[in-house]
């Protein structure tokens, strides 16, 4: 199968960018499942890791006089399967993006959307989803919640939208020189502290403060613990990271929390086999969509996290999660006193994330992807789908 992943962001990426570590996997994934893969991106610092992977630069910002030149790159009709990753911010937070299909002359091949999230563009409101659903052939979606509110809103698009959550961006590392890493990331040594482990964007409204908050109140009743935050760290560059630091010392904390700044991926594997328990405070709650949570599932770290009405029930009802609602600090100092007080419940916390295993494998995506794809091609040819119907009717 021929199959082209159209995105805006490929590594290597000046910053940190999941949905570009994402399409990076995916592709060398697809690759070694036997297609032909190609990516094709805006990023002009973008490179191949894989010789079996081709990887096509067309540079500029994504507004319309683009758009209109990558509808008509002359290859794009040659594939099977293109796959458009859509993630809002990647795209300059506006909606242009969205209106490549409309310039683009049909072929043999299916289009597919994969949404990364599915935030709007700053304006235009929900009319965007019509740019979103109908040119499409497929559609993948991280959230249950979110494809069936699209399900509603589209039935006849329905038959081929896909569910599932994206696999975990860093692979397990098969050895590990822990003591010496755990040296260099903290001040104390690690049998005498439990390692709490943070991983993701360091930035405003990520719920870091609350974390912050109450590690600060139960160091007054126990000093046991060291939280390492790992995500890209420049407080000579970044006011709120400075302002991170004062609010850490203010709370005296400074000698419990380190930052690591950028890792290689082998080390934040190597952490997480080391850590006793994650914390992930998502403002907008848990969810499949994010690689985080995947990586401390697939790595069977303990963590606490925040749920809310998008969480899937999945995640919910595994009893493998130490949860609380975002912004409840009383729910959340709860959770760590839990986890950091009684090592039977942390040894069955993690024995229990192995239940969740099977949602973040590669393996398991790659099939229901593939599977996906077929069933797309092997629709009949002379079948009429429903954005041709309503290019037609107008």
């Amino acid at each position: 199968m021929k199959i082209c992943l159209l995105c805006a962001h490929y590594p290597p990426m000046p910053f940190p960018c999941g949905a570009a570590d994402f399409v990076q996997q995916y592709a060398n994934q697809l690759v070694s499942y036997g297609h032909q893969v190609t990516v094709l991106t805006s990023n002009p610092k973008a490179s191949s890791n894989n010789k079996n992977l081709r990887v096509e630069i067309m540079g500029g910002k994504w507004d319309l006089p683009y758009v209109m030149k990558l509808a008509k790159w002359p290859r794009l009709r040659e594939f099977d399967i293109i796959d458009f990753q859509f993630e809002l911010y990647m795209y300059g937070g506006h909606g242009l993006a969205l209106l490549w299909p409309l310039f683009f002359k049909r072929g043999h091949g299916k289009l597919v959307l994969t949404f990364h999230s599915q935030h709007l563009p700053f304006w235009g409101g929900r009319l965007w989803r019509f740019l979103q659903i109908l040119p499409y052939d497929g559609h993948v979606f991280y959230s249950r919640s979110f494809m069936e509110s699209m399900a509603k809103r589209f039935p006849k698009k329905s038959e081929h939208f896909l569910f599932q959550g994206f696999p975990a961006n860093i692979a397990k590392a098969t050895e590990t020189k822990l003591q010496t890493l755990i040296e260099k990331a903290k001040t104390d040594h690690l049998d005498l502290k439990k390692l709490i482990v943070y991983f993701g964007h360091i930035a405003q409204n990520r719920g870091l403060e609350d974390v912050v908050d109450v590690l600060s109140q139960l160091k007054k009743t126990q000093n046991d613990f060291h939280l390492m935050m790992v995500g890209q760290f420049r407080p000579e560059e970044v006011s709120y990271h400075r302002d991170l630091v004062s609010y850490i010392k203010n709370h005296n904390l400074e000698g419990s929390i380190t930052f690591t700044d950028r890792v290689d991926d082998s080390i934040v594997s190597q952490l997480f086999k080391a850590s006793d328990i994650c914390i992930l405070p998502f403002p907008d709650g848990a969810s499949f969509k994010n690689g985080s949570l995947a990586c401390a599932i697939s790595h069977h770290t303990p963590t606490i996290t925040t749920v809310s009405d998008l969480t899937e029930r999945e995640l919910v009802k595994s009893d493998a999660l130490m949860t609380y609602k975002p912004g409840d600090q009383d729910g959340l100092k709860n959770c760590f006193e839990g986890l950091l007080q009684n090592s039977q419940l942390l040894s069955s916390k993690r024995k229990a994330m192995t239940q969740l295993d099977h949602y973040f494998t590669w393996e398991d995506y790659l099939k229901k992807r593939n599977k996906f794809y077929q069933s797309l091609l092997s629709s009949r040819s002379n079948d009429v789908t429903y954005s041709q119907k309503s290019s037609s009717s107008r």
